[in-house]
């Protein structure tokens, strides 16, 4: 089936990631800047950020993140996308879907991430717990915890296991 083609495209290749949201401090972007230096040399990775940019100040400090840490090349903005087939063929275009929060109420992304056979790593605040449980549909990570992001998606790309049950 197209899930569990989809669960063996990670291993070998890019790891798409991808991050659904507005782009304000509150959804722990910078978190999962870090988080994607600190994932293994050996895996390669681009990120991608589809979102309203809400704080102009907010997406400068993270460009200059971006630039400090040399990931340019790596990370790509893709602003505002309607809601509907443009943000699901960005889904089905990816490995696994990352959203970082520090609050957050009940996040349609995840429903729809999951819905487009993407696995998913969020952060365990506010209404996700509610939406996801852990190890089962998605990986819970506690917020601001940049490690356990990197160690989440490394987890995902490395284990067709597990990638197979979150899908």
């Amino acid at each position: 089936s197209e899930f569990f083609s989809r669960a063996d495209t990670c291993q070998g290749d890019t790891i798409r990631i991808l991050f659904v949201g507005f782009i304000r401090p509150e959804k722990g972007i910078a978190y999962l800047l870090d988080a994607v230096c600190r994932l293994k040399p050996d895996l390669l990775w681009e990120l991608r950020l589809v979102g309203a940019n809400e704080f102009p100040e907010y997406r400068k400090k993270l460009d200059e993140i971006v630039a400090e840490r040399g990931i340019g090349d790596r990370v790509h903005w893709e602003g505002y996308m309607a809601y509907g087939q443009p943000i699901f063929d960005r889904m089905s275009a990816s490995d696994l879907l990352v959203l970082p929060s520090l609050s957050e109420g009940t996040p349609h992304v995840l429903v729809e991430a999951r819905a487009n056979s993407l696995p998913c790593i969020a952060s365990k605040v506010g209404g996700i717990p509610d939406v996801v449980t852990d190890g089962y549909d998605a990986l819970l990570v506690p917020p601001k915890d940049v490690f356990a992001i990197a160690q989440a998606i490394e987890r995902i790309v490395r284990d067709g296991e597990l990638r197979r049950a979150l899908i």
